[in-house]
Formats: C-alpha cells, sequence, structure tokens
C-alpha cells in the first residue's frame, strides 16, 4: 500500500504521541488500549488501519510550526482553522503557509511557517475512539481523503472501532473499497432527493 499519491495515507515513522502518564513515545510503539493526547484530553487506541514500520521512500509532506514539525502524507487529514473560525479537516498535501493548525490539546491556533515535501521510512495509520489525536503536538485526524467528509469516515470506520477483528475487513484496500461504495450510495441517495 503506498502513502502518497493515492494509496493510504499515514504519519511518517519518526512521528510521536504522548501516552498518558508517559512522555512522547514513538507512535509506531503504540498498544491497543493506550490512552492518547487529542485536542481536549485523552483518547484510546483501538488498533492500526495502516502499519508498515518499514516501508521506505513514501512522498510525504512537512509541515512546520515554530514548535514543531509533522510528517504525514499529502492526503491524511489535519485540522486547520476555517473562514468561520471553526476547526476543519484538510488534507495536508492542501494546507499553506499562514494556515492556523491546531497545536496542544488546547486547540491553539498556531501559524504553518513552512511546508516540505521528502521522503520518509516507516507508515503508521492509528485509529482512536474519537477519530484523531495529537501527532508531535498537532492535532490531526486519522483518517485521509477518500471522497468522504471526516464525520462520514468516523462513521463508517465505527465499524473497525467495535466489530469483533474476526469480522472487519483485513485491508486497507477493503476499506478503500468500503469508502468507495458508502460514497456512491450516499451520492445516489442525494440525487434521488
Amino acid at each position: 500500500s503506498g502513502g502518497g499519491g493515492g494509496g493510504w495515507g499515514c504519519f511518517a515513522g519518526e512521528s510521536t504521541v504522548t501516552v498518558k502518564g508517559k512522555v512522547a513515545v514513538l507512535m509506531k510503539s503504540l498498544a491497543p488500549g493506550d490512552e492518547v493526547a487529542t485536542k481536549g484530553g485523552w483518547t484510546i487506541f483501538v488498533t492500526w488501519m495502516h502499519h508498515e514500520p518499514d516501508a521506505d521512500h513514501t512522498k510525504a509532506v512537512v509541515l512546520r510550526t515554530g514548535q514543531t514539525n509533522l510528517t504525514l502524507t499529502a492526503d491524511h487529514f489535519v485540522f486547520i482553522l476555517g473562514p468561520a473560525g471553526v476547526f476543519m479537516p484538510v488534507p495536508a498535501g492542501h494546507i499553506t503557509i499562514g494556515d492556523k493548525i491546531s497545536a496542544g490539546t488546547n486547540a491553539t491556533p498556531t501559524s504553518l511557517t513552512d511546508v516540505q515535501h521528502t521522503r520518509v521510512r516507516g507508515l503508521h495509520t492509528p485509529l482512536t475512539v474519537d477519530g484523531h489525536l495529537l501527532v508531535d503536538d498537532i492535532w490531526a485526524s486519522c483518517y485521509v481523503n477518500v471522497g468522504l467528509s471526516h464525520d462520514a469516515i468516523h462513521w463508517l470506520v465505527g465499524m473497525r472501532r467495535y466489530l469483533p477483528t474476526w469480522l472487519a475487513p483485513s485491508s486497507n484496500e477493503a476499506w478503500i473499497r468500503i469508502a468507495d461504495i458508502v460514497n456512491s450510495t450516499m451520492s445516489q441517495i442525494l440525487y434521488q432527493l
């Protein structure tokens, strides 16, 4: 599974998260049940949606603020301050210098100072109960742009949070196919209205 153009979106191998009772740890070391920091408090890490510690040379975007850097694939959602003064999920590849991203558990609007393109080693997409978490102290989604809204993806992926492992789709490609089916079905329903 790829990470940058059209594959499965992920965070870079060196990305960190804060686990309750610990300092920042490498994301790849998360274990199901860990409580991780997110906007406003804590959420529970459920499972990996994508976990390839040895993936190499995947295209990624580096979002920089004065305090931290976040490296992830271009299709992964990050929350930015929208025109109405409300944070909204936007694919990382669409974020530009000057956009205000959400930093820390207090969701402090922080201006993006630089955007770079790079290649990374290791790809990780954690799934949390809330569908988001702080990665390198920046509020990011667990999800990527597959043509559905963040809320629709969170509802869809809800199955993965609550279904027994043996019943849930077993690959990233299966989840993308499910998202395509849901998107197509939703479009047909809306067209009927």
